[in-house]
């Protein structure tokens, strides 16, 4: 069973534009990190690897994935032990507006 948090995006009715949910300068720094993560190594990061490379304690990690989830940019695969983040459609469209990048795998 996948947790997912209903998306709290929205669009602009005037110019049909992805509204997408504000989010802080971590949170996007931790989002940028697994969409980059997906994109090279095609394989998403644990939370350590999350912590280690943004210079965080485990716990604040934690606190900014589930605050990720929250707005609808990740979704939690609590079957998966390990590994158990998934990028949504909202954050790829995020990332890929914003960004120009590629889009990873699935």
């Amino acid at each position: 069973m996948v947790s997912v948090a209903k998306p709290s995006f929205t669009t602009d009715q005037a110019t049909g534009l992805t509204l997408y949910p504000p989010l802080t300068d971590r949170q996007q720094e931790v989002l940028t990190f697994v969409y980059q993560k997906v994109n090279r190594d095609k394989a998403y990061p644990t939370q350590r690897e999350i912590a280690a490379a943004c210079g965080y304690h485990q716990a604040a990690a934690q606190q900014f994935l589930d605050a990720l989830v929250k707005k609808g940019y990740l979704v939690k695969d609590p079957s998966i032990a390990r590994r158990n983040i998934r990028l949504t459609e909202l954050a790829m469209e995020k990332m890929m507006s914003t960004n120009q990048l590629e889009m990873p795998m699935r």
